[in-house]
C-alpha cells in the first residue's frame, strides 16, 4: 500500500454493533468490515478472503497436555479468553458445541486482547481456543503448544464486507483489490 498510494492512511476501529456497522458502511464513514458475518443483510457486498482452522493453544512444559487434549480435559480445563463486545465466531460455536454436550466451558480469565491472551497462555496452565494462523506465527514467539480441538467445527471463515452504495467507488474498489491480493499470499 505504501508503494501504491503513499498518501492514503489506514485506520482499524473496534468491532461495532450490527446496525451501527451497517449505518457506518452505508453512509461511507467506514470502507470495509473484516471478518465473518454468518447471516449479512442484503445490502452488503462480500468477498471470502481465506478460511482458517480453530486450534487449542496451551504451554509447552503444560502438566496434563503433551500434543494433544482430549474432550473431556478440553471441557474441564480453565481457559482465557479476550473480552469482546460481540464474541468472535470461533467462540460462539465452541459454546454451543459444549452447550449440546449439556456443558459449559470455564472461562477463568478474560482479557482484553489477543496478544494478551497468549502471553497468559504461555504462563500459566490456562487453554485458549484460538484461529491457527495466529497461533502459528505467536507459537514462534512464546512457549506454547498448538493442540487439535477434540471436537469438529467449521473453520473460520475471514471476509470483506462493503455496502452496495460504494460498490462502484473507485478508490474503495482499489482498496477491495489490494486486500484480495494480499489475501491471495497468506
Amino acid at each position: 500500500m505504501r508503494e501504491d498510494a503513499p498518501g492514503v492512511n489506514i485506520e482499524f476501529l473496534s468491532p461495532q454493533s450490527d446496525h451501527a456497522l451497517l449505518d457506518s458502511l452505508q453512509h461511507g464513514q467506514i470502507d470495509l468490515r473484516l471478518g465473518w458475518l454468518p447471516t449479512p443483510v442484503q445490502t452488503l457486498r462480500s468477498k471470502l478472503l481465506f478460511k482458517d482452522a480453530i486450534v487449542c493453544v496451551a504451554r509447552h512444559e503444560h502438566p496434563e497436555f503433551r500434543g494433544d487434549i482430549t474432550l473431556e480435559q478440553y471441557l474441564q480445563a480453565s481457559h482465557v479468553r479476550v473480552d469482546m463486545q460481540r464474541a468472535p465466531f470461533a467462540d460462539r460455536i465452541v459454546d454451543q458445541t459444549a452447550l449440546k454436550m449439556h456443558r459449559q466451558l470455564r472461562i477463568a480469565l478474560k482479557v482484553q486482547s489477543m496478544l494478551t491472551e497468549f502471553k497468559v497462555v504461555a504462563n500459566s496452565d490456562l487453554i485458549a481456543t484460538v484461529p491457527k494462523r495466529l497461533a502459528t506465527q505467536l507459537a514462534d514467539k512464546e512457549p506454547l503448544q498448538l493442540l487439535p480441538l477434540p471436537f469438529n467445527i467449521p473453520d473460520v471463515r475471514i471476509a470483506m464486507y462493503w455496502h452496495e452504495v460504494t460498490q462502484h467507488d473507485a478508490g474503495r474498489r482499489w482498496l477491495r483489490q489490494l486486500l484480495t491480493e494480499v489475501a491471495k499470499t497468506l
